[in-house]
């Protein structure tokens, strides 16, 4: 598969291009050059569908799904994000973590209906960044 190559551009201070071609100059490497191996560093975990990226979490999008494996009595936890492939959240899961992940889910998605039936339907839940906003 042929990949396509685009351009980006960013605007930075004036002090932080120097800093950036001096560094290129004692590298020996052009500025294009360095800053994309800059970029490819810093996405080559997000470009691996089989990771998940460190310090990032899980994709907001995707399949919780888990493997039997009978041979060794437990499972593979995975993440199937689509067209990313799937990611390994855990490997080796024993049956009793699962039975207490799965009872600790349904206690809580219990307490979230307990919490829904006790609003009235026309109140709605205030997001947090509009409470900065004092009503008077």
């Amino acid at each position: 598969m042929t990949e396509t190559w685009v351009t980006i551009s960013v605007k930075i201070k004036e002090r932080t291009k120097g800093m950036i071609v001096e560094r290129c100059q004692a590298k020996g490497v052009t500025v294009n050059s360095f800053l994309a191996d800059m970029i490819n560093r810093e996405m080559s975990e997000e470009m691996d569908p089989g990771k998940v990226p460190k310090g990032r979490g899980v994709p907001m999008i995707g399949r919780i799904e888990f493997d039997y494996d009978g041979s060794r009595d437990n499972f593979t936890w995975t993440l199937n994000v689509g067209p990313r492939g799937e990611m390994t959240l855990a490997e080796n899961v024993p049956a009793a973590f699962l039975e207490s992940l799965s009872s600790a889910a349904k206690a809580a998605l219990e307490s979230r209906d307990k919490f829904r039936r006790a609003v009235p339907a026309e109140h709605v839940v205030v997001p947090a960044q509009l409470k900065e906003y004092v009503i008077r």
